[in-house]
């Protein structure tokens, strides 16, 4: 078991990842799902694939947290996101995107704080990381406008 000098520093950076991860534009997006026309359906079939890689990081978080002898607090979105249910998919994807470029900084940020301490716990950011990097991909492309369909 790692010295408790290692593991608080450790699940203190998992907790802040924890927290990120719930509690921005996309841990609401996944509870109130925006005002999708046609033409979005698409991209929101994408969107809600990355929902579900966000829940399966927040689990792995969760977990990785309690290896390290620490609680996960609990699971909540930003109440300034609650708008984001009415909006449209033209809207809400900029905010979906600024969401992706914070989680980024962020795991960037855990990774150069945690070093190479936990191998399990480097891996799990680095995998994250790499997440992000290519959900932040389709993201862009989403807003792209070969990404939408041609009007007749």
């Amino acid at each position: 078991m790692p010295a408790e000098t290692e593991t608080k520093p450790l699940a203190e950076i998992l907790d802040r990842l924890l927290a990120g991860e719930c509690g921005d534009a996309f841990g609401f997006v996944s509870e109130a799902e925006p005002y999708v026309g046609r033409s979005g359906a698409a991209g929101w079939h994408r969107i809600q694939r990355m929902l579900a890689a966000g829940k399966r990081r927040q689990a792995l978080l969760a977990s990785h947290l309690e290896d390290l002898g620490a609680t996960p607090r609990p699971a909540c979105s930003s109440a300034a996101n609650q708008y984001l249910a009415f909006l449209s998919m033209e809207f809400v994807l900029p905010k979906l995107i600024e969401a992706k470029q914070r989680s980024i900084r962020s795991y960037e940020q855990a990774i150069a704080e945690a070093g190479d301490s936990n191998a399990a716990v480097a891996d799990l950011l680095a995998t994250n990381l790499e997440e992000h990097r290519q959900e932040l991909q389709v993201l862009r492309s989403l807003m792209t406008p070969a990404a939408s369909p041609k009007k007749a």
